[in-house]
């Protein structure tokens, strides 16, 4: 298996648990919204907040990105991203929760625009189409497909929601450490990087 390939699996398991961490709580909510009180209003609420945040987290981080290199930001904004889930299971009120899937969000912006460019640029051109699709895919195979499944089983054996939250932020982490070693910045960025640190950008 070629490096590309390798890489764009990595990365398609990221992006999915990562699809898991943002839509687990639409999943679980009922059994949240009744532990914690919450109103029809304050659930859409805590659900739009890391939509929100994490459309500012993709512009930023893929500016980001482009200056510091496109790893240090997929592995960074993907364990904050997990760490910002498992907090999750923390929270006692309708404000820290919002504050929590806000930041959360926001990370969870951060590796897509570096892992689509990355992936574009390190995969050949004919078979860029199909290595983009599959990156795309696992956010609705893992996060939408089998998420819930995974979400509603987790509910039922622990009897509580928390616990939910505290597995599912460990994969996307596992994985982004993976990513530290493994992947390598793509030719672009490792040029732009090398001229800037020689004062030639």
């Amino acid at each position: 298996m070629k490096y590309y390939q390798k890489l764009a699996i990595l990365l398609a398991l990221i992006w999915g648990f990562i699809a898991l961490q943002r839509i687990v709580i639409a999943i679980i909510m009922p059994a949240i919204a009744e532990d914690m009180k919450f109103t029809y209003t304050q659930v859409g609420f805590v659900l739009a907040i890391t939509g929100l945040t994490w459309a500012f987290g993709t512009i930023i981080f893929a500016a980001i990105g482009d200056k510091i290199g496109r790893r240090p930001v997929i592995v960074v904004t993907a364990i904050l991203a997990s760490v910002f889930s498992w907090v999750t299971g923390f929270v006692n009120s309708l404000g820290s929760m919002l504050t929590v899937r806000g930041i959360l969000g926001f990370f969870e912006g951060g590796p897509w625009a570096p892992s689509i460019s990355t992936l574009v640029e390190e995969a050949p051109p004919e078979k860029r189409g199909i290595t983009v699709g599959a990156l795309s895919a696992s956010f609705m195979l893992i996060g939408v497909a089998i998420g819930p499944i995974i979400a509603t089983r987790l509910l039922e054996a622990y009897g509580s929601w928390r616990p939910v939250f505290y597995i599912l932020s460990v994969p996307a982490a596992i994985l982004a450490l993976i990513v530290l070693f493994f992947m390598h910045e793509a030719p672009s960025i490792a040029e732009s990087l090398r001229m800037r640190k020689s004062g030639q950008k």
